[in-house]
Protein backbone atom coordinates (compact mmCIF):
# COMPACT_ATOMS: atom_id res chain seq x y z
CA UNK A 1 0.00 0.00 0.00
CA UNK A 2 1.27 3.54 -0.99
CA UNK A 3 0.60 6.27 1.77
CA UNK A 4 -1.25 8.61 -1.24
CA UNK A 5 -4.06 5.12 -1.16
CA UNK A 6 -4.35 6.80 2.48
CA UNK A 7 -4.02 9.82 2.57
CA UNK A 8 -7.24 9.44 -0.46
CA UNK A 9 -9.73 7.54 2.23
CA UNK A 10 -8.95 10.42 4.90
CA UNK A 11 -9.20 13.53 2.25
CA UNK A 12 -12.32 12.24 1.10
CA UNK A 13 -15.51 14.08 1.64
CA UNK A 14 -17.60 13.38 3.22
CA UNK A 15 -15.32 11.04 5.45
CA UNK A 16 -16.40 7.45 5.05
CA UNK A 17 -15.56 5.02 7.78
CA UNK A 18 -12.84 2.16 6.57
CA UNK A 19 -11.15 -0.72 7.15
CA UNK A 20 -7.51 -1.56 6.39
CA UNK A 21 -6.69 -5.38 5.60
CA UNK A 22 -3.66 -6.72 6.92
CA UNK A 23 -1.26 -9.24 5.96
CA UNK A 24 -1.66 -10.89 9.29
CA UNK A 25 -5.44 -11.11 8.77
CA UNK A 26 -6.33 -8.34 11.02
CA UNK A 27 -8.36 -5.90 10.11
CA UNK A 28 -7.44 -1.91 11.40
CA UNK A 29 -11.00 -0.07 11.92
CA UNK A 30 -10.76 3.73 11.17
CA UNK A 31 -14.18 5.67 12.33
CA UNK A 32 -12.56 9.19 12.09
CA UNK A 33 -10.19 10.80 9.17
CA UNK A 34 -8.36 12.35 12.63
CA UNK A 35 -7.86 8.52 14.08
CA UNK A 36 -5.41 7.68 11.43
CA UNK A 37 -1.90 9.66 11.03
CA UNK A 38 0.08 8.67 8.15
CA UNK A 39 3.69 8.58 7.74
CA UNK A 40 5.74 7.86 4.54
CA UNK A 41 5.46 4.01 5.39
CA UNK A 42 3.38 3.20 8.40
CA UNK A 43 0.17 4.57 9.68
CA UNK A 44 -0.42 5.37 13.19
CA UNK A 45 -3.91 4.38 14.07
CA UNK A 46 -5.62 5.76 17.30
CA UNK A 47 -8.17 3.86 18.91
CA UNK A 48 -11.29 4.71 20.80
CA UNK A 49 -13.71 3.05 23.06
CA UNK A 50 -16.69 5.07 24.35
CA UNK A 51 -14.81 7.95 23.23
CA UNK A 52 -12.10 7.65 25.25
CA UNK A 53 -8.59 6.84 24.03
CA UNK A 54 -8.43 2.84 24.85
CA UNK A 55 -4.99 2.05 22.77
CA UNK A 56 -3.31 2.83 19.32
CA UNK A 57 -1.58 0.77 16.44
CA UNK A 58 1.45 1.20 14.77
CA UNK A 59 1.23 -0.38 10.70
CA UNK A 60 3.57 -0.60 8.10
CA UNK A 61 1.83 0.37 5.20
CA UNK A 62 3.68 -2.92 3.44
CA UNK A 63 1.17 -4.89 5.70
CA UNK A 64 -1.94 -2.95 4.18
CA UNK A 65 -3.37 -5.29 1.78
CA UNK A 66 -6.14 -3.49 0.50
CA UNK A 67 -8.39 -1.01 2.17
CA UNK A 68 -12.33 -1.09 1.59
CA UNK A 69 -15.22 1.14 2.77
CA UNK A 70 -16.50 -0.37 6.54
CA UNK A 71 -20.43 0.29 4.97
CA UNK A 72 -19.66 -2.48 2.47
CA UNK A 73 -18.01 -4.79 5.20
CA UNK A 74 -21.54 -4.37 7.69
CA UNK A 75 -23.59 -5.09 4.45
CA UNK A 76 -21.82 -8.29 3.27
CA UNK A 77 -21.69 -9.74 6.81
CA UNK A 78 -25.80 -8.85 6.73
CA UNK A 79 -26.30 -10.70 4.05
CA UNK A 80 -24.43 -13.60 5.03
CA UNK A 81 -21.89 -13.13 3.15
CA UNK A 82 -18.45 -13.80 5.25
Amino acid sequence: MHVRDLEHWLKARPFEPFVMNLTSGERIHVDHPDAAVPGTNAVLVINKRRGRLAGFSHISLFHVLKIEAASRRRKERSNGAE
